[in-house]
């Protein structure tokens, strides 16, 4: 089996950049579900933003999540090493982020996904929002600290990547594998 990489880290802080760049270095790479829900979701009549979610609606999304992030992660050749735009554990962060209970078969999913090694991207210097990504810098860093601690609760040590050019990026995770 091939080994599986997860980037976490707030959002827009480069984790969909550097996982396309290393697949053009020949790595699987698998998008960031939520960005795809997301981008389906902003076409819908009532489409409302993350922060701006009911506890049921913030359930309901989770739950879609996770079957998304389930069915990137099938189709990945078995043999072929693979960088992953966040993971299940992420869907519990954000769960906890909101203070929220997450659903049991969440928690049993993340936690019985295997990861070779997790990096978490720090901030870039140019942080900046986009259509899908509007938090600000704070909401983003508290998002970042969610996932920090999400991560260490599933027994996961974070390999850091500082804010530094995308070649630079990559260079640095694959010297870390």
């Amino acid at each position: 089996m091939g080994k599986r990489y997860v980037l976490t880290g707030g959002p827009g802080f480069g984790k969909s950049t550097l996982v396309n760049e290393l697949a053009k270095k020949g790595f699987y790479a698998v998008p960031e579900a939520a960005r795809i829900l997301v981008e389906e979701d902003q076409k819908k009549p009532g489409y409302k933003i993350w922060k701006d979610l009911s506890e049921t609606e913030i359930i309901d999304f989770q739950q879609r999540l996770l079957a998304k992030q389930l069915e990137l992660e099938k189709i990945i050749p078995y043999d072929m090493d693979a960088f992953l735009d966040r993971s299940t554990i992420d869907n519990v962060a954000y769960f906890n982020l909101k203070r929220i209970r997450p659903s049991d078969n969440i928690v049993s999913e993340a936690s019985n996904a295997k990861f070779d090694k997790v990096f978490l991207l720090e901030a870039l210097s140019n942080y900046g929002s986009d259509a899908v990504r509007y938090e600000s810098l704070s909401e983003a860093i508290e998002i970042e600290e969610c996932a920090i601690r999400t991560y260490n609760s599933f027994r996961y040590d974070l390999v850091r990547v500082p804010s530094m050019p995308i070649e630079d990026r990559v260079k640095f995770v694959l010297d870390k594998i």
